[in-house]
């Protein structure tokens, strides 16, 4: 059985809009990647959209993970992605890999060409 867990600075509700939007999207395909996804100041763009690939596993596995409806602690690789997002604060993802909901793998552009690709938008 699952429990939520009280409000702590790694919850759900303490996560801007952006990353909560990232969070539920990741939650909803479970399986897939994103592609050129811009982050400006710390925080995912999405205005104009990323591509957003879903991978359906075969055969299609009905355990998806559904976190609390209110709140509940993140997990490690989302804290990981956040703060890769944090510390690079301006940077173009050119693919971010999920797995059951979760980020597994991060491609990054590098600084020019991500200064470059966010000074376009």
């Amino acid at each position: 059985m699952k429990t939520c867990i009280e409000t702590s600075p790694s919850s759900y509700k303490t996560q801007s809009l952006p990353r909560r939007h990232l969070i539920d999207t990741l939650g909803r395909l479970q399986f897939g990647r994103i592609e050129g996804l811009s982050i400006i100041n710390t925080e995912p763009q999405f205005d104009p959209p990323p591509v957003v690939i879903q991978t359906l596993k075969l055969p299609a596995q009905s355990d998806t993970h559904t976190p609390c409806a209110a709140d509940f602690t993140l997990k490690v690789q989302f804290l990981e992605l956040f703060r890769f997002f944090d510390l690079r604060q301006n940077v173009l993802i050119t693919r971010l890999e999920f797995k059951s909901g979760l980020p597994v793998l991060v491609e990054a552009a590098t600084d020019a060409a991500a200064e470059a690709a966010v000074r376009t938008e």
